[in-house]
């Protein structure tokens, strides 16, 4: 054993282990791209207006964003464009996104333009656009990443430990989200400075350099620049320097490179006054309107613990290893520590409660905490750093950490598959759906679509069935076939209610009602109603109405119903009475 750890391969296997775990990461983002067909959806919702400004500036010189009607809007691929610009004082448009995502991604934008013109594509936002920005987001995760531990091994985690503990920031967390899914969002990138923020804090910390507090100051002034109430991050500083060291700052000795420090700055904050004075004429505009913080009216207990949103529901692993990285300074008799990680990690997510939405949009768990993993799984490392030298702590911590890894990855998924709703989460959907991936509850968290307001034609048909399913622990499929009228060209669909009384057993029922329409068997539509959604009461005959539309013209159809359950234990009686269906015209919604 010993002649093996003094062999190059262990010495470097740390590298092995992060180069085996990139490889995964990027299988796993090519299957997430593949499967949800995001390769042409880089730049959507958040993503595209963080990025409007590369084209506004370089390609169209457009500070007033006509392109985006003008030439974006034709595009095939870009039919939606999310609002990117708000009304400035002055009555000028002004992009509601800082710049600083922007800056990051101009070396890869200037890329892909190259390449966009050898293939013919002048618009700036065709594929090859969109894939220069996703390897944008691979190379500053990465970069953060290996950053990461580095500093890691620095403060004495051993190389392995290190190297295991990296990847529990991206499958243990919803950074997974926002670089696989909605990837060119702020966050990856904020994750990246805040991360080299620390790295060079911890660098001039060591040697008081010129070079050191140039990046410094640059680093901190890119946090600001992407995300302004990420500038909470100063109170890292405590953290790293000691009282005694802190005061170095402002000592003859250093007080040029302390200056030198907010020169940087304050060079990194000008180049937003300059697009907003491109933009408007004004050097300061707050760009997202009436979106803003309300710092008296806090919801902290709700960011953290909330079904909708909350940290520790979603996110269970960084939020417990911040718990256990206080208790450690703590244990450790770290006081002044422990007291300012406690003051800063509060301030932190007192600051984020206070957003006027606590949601951030629509997510998956605690959106705005995902750029902090990186200095949270180094306070981790700081205080855990001896206790990581004990087998019984490393096989306890990774065996607990794994698990949840699993659970993030099992919460990702129901994202994906709309088992999650993405904006209205609360504590009874959460119980009906944990851990749930079985695709009939699809939708299952989602509202009923509200069709009061479709225009129904006269001509209204009542499709008698009179039929009965039923399943029990010996019976779990039972399935009928009814035939539906043509669907006319000139309809945008049909619209069914389907009427039944149902049965349910009061012991836990996962039953489901599988509605497959198919034309001379190839498949038109597939959806899924799990039967509790509406039937909440048990041991009883109730009426039950579903109504759900088929959209496209059909010169005819057949539905398959199917009576089914997901875990093959449910006893359950449907009574099909009949179908009522509605022609809707197109346009008449």
């Amino acid at each position: 054993m010993k002649q093996f750890r003094q062999t190059a391969f262990y010495r470097n296997l740390h590298y092995f282990i992060f180069i085996a775990f990139t490889g995964f990461y990027l299988v796993k983002l090519n299957d997430v791209c593949t499967r949800y067909n995001l390769y042409g959806k880089v730049l959507n919702e958040d993503a595209f207006g963080y990025y409007v400004i590369l084209p506004a500036l370089l390609k169209y010189d457009d500070p007033h964003f006509t392109f985006l009607d003008s030439s974006v809007r034709k595009l095939p691929e870009n039919q939606y464009i999310p609002p990117v610009v708000n009304q400035a004082p002055n009555g000028k448009q002004v992009c509601k996104y800082y710049a600083g995502v922007a800056l990051l991604q101009l070396p890869f934008y200037l890329a892909g333009n190259v390449m966009a013109k050898i293939r013919g594509q002048s618009v700036g936002f065709e594929n090859t656009y969109q894939v220069a920005i996703l390897l944008s987001v691979v190379f500053y995760l990465f970069m953060g990443l290996l950053q990461t531990l580095k500093i890691l091994m620095r403060i004495g985690i051993q190389p392995i430990v290190a190297a295991l503990l990296v990847p529990l920031i991206v499958f243990g967390t919803n950074l997974y989200c926002y670089t696989t899914h909605d990837m060119a969002y702020s966050h990856v990138y904020s994750f990246f400075a805040l991360v080299f923020f620390i790295h060079f804090l911890l660098q001039l910390k060591a040697q008081f350099s010129t070079r050191h507090a140039i990046f410094c100051g640059l680093f901190y002034g890119l946090i600001l620049l992407i995300r302004p109430l990420n500038g909470i991050a100063i109170l890292f500083v405590p953290l790293i320097f000691s009282l005694q060291e802190f005061r170095s700052f402002f000592s003859r000795r250093h007080i040029d490179k302390t200056v030198l420090i907010g020169l940087c700055v304050l060079c990194m904050l000008s180049i937003q006054s300059l697009l907003w004075y491109w933009q408007t004429g004004l050097f300061y505009v707050y760009p997202y309107g009436e979106e803003k913080l309300n710092l008296l009216n806090p919801h902290l207990i709700e960011l953290v613990f909330g079904f909708d949103c909350g940290w520790a529901i979603y996110t269970p692993l960084p939020f417990l290893m911040l718990l256990f990285a206080l208790y450690m300074l703590w244990r450790k008799r770290q006081y002044k520590k422990f007291v300012w990680a406690t003051v800063c990690s509060i301030s932190i997510l007192y600051l984020l409660s206070c957003w006027y939405y606590l949601h951030y949009g629509c997510t998956v768990g605690c959106r705005p905490i995902t750029e902090f993993y990186g200095p949270i799984t180094i306070l981790f490392g700081f205080a855990c750093v001896h206790l990581f030298r004990r087998k019984w702590f490393k096989l306890g911590f990774f065996s607990l950490a794994y698990l949840l890894v699993y659970y993030n990855q099992v919460i990702h998924y129901q994202f994906y598959e709309n088992i999650l709703n993405w904006c209205h989460m609360d504590k009874t959907k959460f119980r009906m759906v944990f851990m749930k991936t079985d695709p009939a509850y699809q939708f299952s968290t989602a509202e009923f679509w509200d069709f009061s307001g479709f225009g129904k034609s006269r001509d209204t048909l009542f499709i008698p069935v009179n039929k009965t399913l039923h399943i029990d622990r010996e019976k779990t499929i039972d399935t009928l076939n009814i035939r539906l009228p043509a669907i006319g060209l000139n309809d945008s669909g049909l619209l069914l209610n389907i009427h039944f009384k149902c049965r349910m057993e009061k012991d836990i029922n996962e039953s489901f009602i599988r509605l497959l329409m198919t034309e001379n068997g190839a498949y038109i539509d597939l959806q899924y109603f799990l039967l509790k959604r509406k039937v909440n009461t048990f041991d009883q005959v109730q009426d039950v109405h579903y109504e759900f539309l088929i959209t496209k013209p059909l010169p005819s159809c057949t539905m398959h119903f199917s009576l089914e359950s997901t875990d093959e234990k449910a006893i359950t009686k449907v009574d099909v009475v009949e179908i009522l269906v509605n022609r809707v015209k197109a346009g008449n919604r």
